[in-house]
């Protein structure tokens, strides 16, 4: 009960209670708090946390929120069904969004999302049905026990020895050439975080990705976080305090013992710092 998400929307309280009904059905739609809305299923962790909540990782939500701009080009790395994606479409709602997904049931659900929230004036995603790794080509796609129940358990990965189903494998530096910026990217890819950096030498490399929030599977400091230091970005963790965000130390990260800890890099610390330091939860109030 005592969760942001219900004290900021104490009305959200009637959703959990309405939960029980919902979950007989295979789909449920869901109203975000901007006004966006979402197919989801509701027995799944993604489908249930947006059902009872009204969002998912609000960590996240808020952070990218904050961070993008209306004309902003913005990259969802790792999809899933399009709930980050719809949130990040609506805030850079003159600018381009680009959202990647290899799995061919979360990329169908992803599409129905984008679909659904089509606003006359607002760009429509560009969706691609693919894994973003270190090489453009194939790779395979580990689906484990209790992916019903938790959608984002799948992975992606070059071992020739796995059995799966393949999916097409592209690279930043392909997708996004030349003189490509991108003010925000989210990357939330199950391990897979330095194959898609380690694609996009360039990108990062030259500083064309102003902020980046991502998922950290090991303790700072790690290839990940290293490899956005090496190349001028400052790196900080992300906290969740009941009244707003919190910028951390990177290796104070964390949410809970059983959440990869998020983080986010940037070449503009200060404007980050400035964006983070109001409280509240904007997200929440739409």
């Amino acid at each position: 009960m005592w969760k942001p998400e219900y004290i900021y929307r104490p009305w959200k309280l009637l959703s959990r209670l309405r939960y029980s009904q919902r979950v007989r059905q295979p789909f449920a739609f869901a109203t975000l708090p901007w006004g966006d809305s979402l197919r989801v299923r509701p027995t799944e962790t993604i489908g249930r946390s947006i059902l009872t909540l009204g969002v998912y990782d609000l960590l996240v939500s808020e952070v990218l929120w904050r961070l993008t701009d209306p004309t902003d080009r913005v990259a969802d790395i790792g999809a899933n069904i399009g709930y980050m994606t719809v949130l990040l479409a609506h805030r850079a709602h003159s600018g381009q969004v680009w959202a990647f997904e290899p799995h061919p049931e979360n990329f169908a659900d992803l599409e129905h999302n984008a679909a659904r929230n089509a606003v006359a004036g607002r760009p429509r995603p560009n969706l691609l049905n693919a894994a973003v790794s270190d090489q453009a080509g194939q790779l395979t796609i580990v689906t484990p026990e209790g992916f019903a129940q938790n959608r984002g358990l799948s992975s992606v990965t070059a071992q020739v020895d796995i059995v799966g189903e393949h999916c097409r494998a592209v690279t930043l530096d392909d997708m996004f050439p030349n003189d490509t910026r991108i003010h925000v990217m989210k990357i939330d890819v199950e391990g897979h975080e330095m194959n898609v950096l380690n694609g996009g030498q360039n990108l990062f490399g030259e500083g064309r990705v102003r902020d980046c929030v991502f998922e950290s599977h090991d303790p700072h400091p790690n290839p990940v976080t290293a490899f956005f230091e090496d190349r001028g970005y400052s790196v900080f963790g992300l906290t969740k305090r009941f009244r707003g965000p919190a910028l951390v130390a990177p290796e104070s990260a964390g949410q809970s013992t059983w959440e990869a800890p998020s983080l986010v890099a940037s070449r503009e610390p200060e404007r980050v710092r400035v964006r983070l330091a109001p409280r509240g939860w904007c997200c929440l109030r739409g």
